[in-house]
């Protein structure tokens, strides 16, 4: 029998990495994109869902067991101890960063619950960082045509679109420039 609730608790190990200083080491990146509309749950204080990772520190994602979403969740799950960066796209909708990534954040735990009526995931964030500018969605749809991006950024702003993993160089670049480096 399993246990409904995965949570990584493994927080020790986690290797202190800054934002722009890879050392070399393997990290994984993925890309979440949240949305200007008002929060349908009481879940966090959040008022609108880009609120909740930005200042709350948890990103919620309750159709998180769809195939392709549901390998991805468990993939950051696994790999936290391995420090994941999350890119965090705004929507146009979002009034303070609209179209653009503007904040980076650095996954601390994950948990899983399957309880029936109460399926969800949920990322919980040790840290946020605000980039000095933004990188706008014309940029990144121009850098993803260029090659400059991998293919995986080219989500940003499709709707239905919530999370998917990317490339290393794509957090490189978008630090690069942001003005990060």
């Amino acid at each position: 029998m399993h246990n409904p609730i995965y949570e990584n608790k493994d927080r020790n190990q986690l290797r202190e990495k800054p934002f722009n200083n890879f050392g070399g080491g393997i990290i994984s990146v993925f890309l979440i994109q949240v949305n200007g509309k008002k929060t349908i749950h009481s879940e966090t204080d959040a008022k609108y869902f880009y609120e909740e990772p930005i200042k709350y520190k948890v990103y919620i994602n309750y159709f998180w067991m769809r195939k392709t979403r549901r390998d991805i969740w468990e993939k950051i799950r696994e790999e936290v101890r391995d420090r994941v960066k999350v890119l965090i796209y705004c929507t146009g909708n979002v009034k303070p960063y609209p179209g653009q990534i503007r904040h980076i954040a650095t996954v601390a735990k994950v948990v899983i619950k399957e309880v029936p009526g109460d399926e969800k995931a949920e990322m919980h964030f040790e840290e946020i960082k605000e980039l000095p500018s933004g990188v706008s969605h014309k940029t990144i749809k121009e850098k993803v045509k260029s090659g400059e991006l991998s293919e995986g950024m080219k989500r940003c702003g499709q709707q239905g679109f919530n999370i998917g993993e990317v490339e290393e160089s794509d957090l490189e670049r978008i630090l690069e420039w942001s003005g990060s480096t």
